[in-house]
């Protein structure tokens, strides 16, 4: 189970459909009778599952336009092939070599700290204190932590109450990684880390919520490792 929950976390979007393309090809039996529901090439969904190279030399993968058609084709509602579910099963790895060494991952025990309370000041004492702790991959820093989402801004790759994977010593991209940071008030704040010029904004996934710009008292606290499916 603890396996199957880290597999999950660190999915891609590509990824994601993948599985969900796989699950869809079990609820229909073959290749051939999804692809004849979807009004798609059985030979286009077979290069997708055998992750054939594309012109470019990437992998192929499910892309926005048959993701809807999936979608339609099994009365799935619109942005399904976008986001986990429960009824994707983890012998999906028996159809994922590229992914069966998730398996094996080693796993350490986080810390999961209180959001509200979190002072990076503080932060090696409150991960010792920490009465709670959730498994997760060796590979993540050392100082890295757990807390628990707050709300949906980065739906929908972190939903609300999610326990969500911190590395404060992971070096940010911008354009590519998910930080967590915290204004001088208010609460924290989850999002991509972009820059324009001299400028740093944090931007929600979730186009609900607005873009923030990281001023010079705001404290960047570290880098979204994962958020876990579940916890136990």
């Amino acid at each position: 189970k603890i396996a199957r929950c880290y597999y999950l976390t660190m999915m891609t979007t590509e990824e994601i459909r993948l599985d969900n393309l796989l699950a869809l090809i079990r609820r229909a039996g073959t290749i051939a009778a999804l692809a004849n529901a979807a009004d798609t090439s059985p030979s286009y969904l077979s290069q997708i599952v055998t992750r054939a190279p594309s012109r470019t030399g990437k992998p192929r993968d499910v892309g926005t336009g048959l993701a809807r058609k999936l979608e339609i084709a099994y009365s799935k509602p619109k942005g399904w092939m976008d986001v986990l579910h429960d009824e994707i099963q983890p012998d999906a790895l028996s159809m994922r070599p590229d992914l069966r060494w998730l398996q094996i991952q080693r796993l350490r025990q986080l810390p999961l700290l209180n959001l509200e309370a979190l002072d990076m000041n503080n932060l090696e004492e409150l991960m010792r204190n920490s009465a709670k702790h959730v498994p997760f991959s060796e590979e993540v820093g050392e100082r890295s932590f757990c807390v628990i989402a707050p709300d949906d801004s980065c739906l929908p790759r972190i939903a609300r109450g999610q326990v969500v994977v911190i590395d404060p010593d992971k070096e940010t991209k911008l354009g590519v990684s998910i930080v967590l940071a915290k204004p001088p008030q208010g609460s924290v704040i989850f999002g991509l880390l972009n820059a324009v010029g001299t400028r740093r904004y944090i931007t929600p996934l979730n186009s609900a919520f607005h873009q923030e710009e990281i001023g010079d008292s705001w404290v960047l606290i570290g880098v979204v490792r994962g958020a876990l499916i579940f916890f136990d």
